[in-house]
């Protein structure tokens, strides 16, 4: 998550300050505009060229029934090109509601389900795996983390006890 270039002197473009900081092709995927000129979204860095990439809108529930904080939200879908491979990349943060949830899972299995390159797909999904609503994604992709020979526990950053982040 971060933010764009906007008219509030705290919304810089942190995509860009992090691609040129770390000498890395960058893309920054705006999902929202806080007052309209703001913008805040999602950032995908790659040491490899992005030949191509744009932003897939994540529905708002319709109802918004659930004592949670609601934040329109979205996936940058991309292609990098590593040593002449062209690769899928997607990279996104769910919200925490379940309405949001649903509407992400189904959104992203519906961009990815039939793509026949490499996939990548990370991001902050505010779901543990065993969370029904996640299970659509595993049906057609691999937990990259059953590799790892810990938990994989990314939250909270200070004493990571759950894994909310793929």
């Amino acid at each position: 998550e971060v933010r764009g270039k906007g008219k509030n002197e705290l919304f810089n473009a942190q995509a860009q300050i992090l691609g040129e900081l770390t000498n890395m092709n960058y893309y920054f995927g705006q999902a929202i505009a806080f007052d309209g000129v703001n913008p805040y979204g999602n950032a995908l860095l790659s040491k490899y060229p992005i030949v191509n990439a744009k932003v897939v809108e994540i529905p708002d529930p319709k109802v918004k029934d659930e004592d949670e904080y609601y934040e329109t939200r979205a996936i940058i879908e991309a292609e990098i090109d590593i040593n002449s491979e062209v690769i899928k990349v997607y990279v996104t943060h769910f919200g925490l509601a379940k309405g949001e949830q649903r509407n992400a899972v189904a959104t992203a299995k519906s961009i990815i389900e039939n793509e026949t390159r490499k996939t990548f797909f990370m991001g902050d999904l505010n779901m543990k795996p065993d969370n029904e609503i996640i299970a659509p994604l595993f049906e057609i992709l691999e937990d990259s983390a059953n590799k790892l020979t810990d938990e994989g526990f990314t939250f909270d950053s200070y004493n990571p006890n759950r894994k909310i982040d793929y």
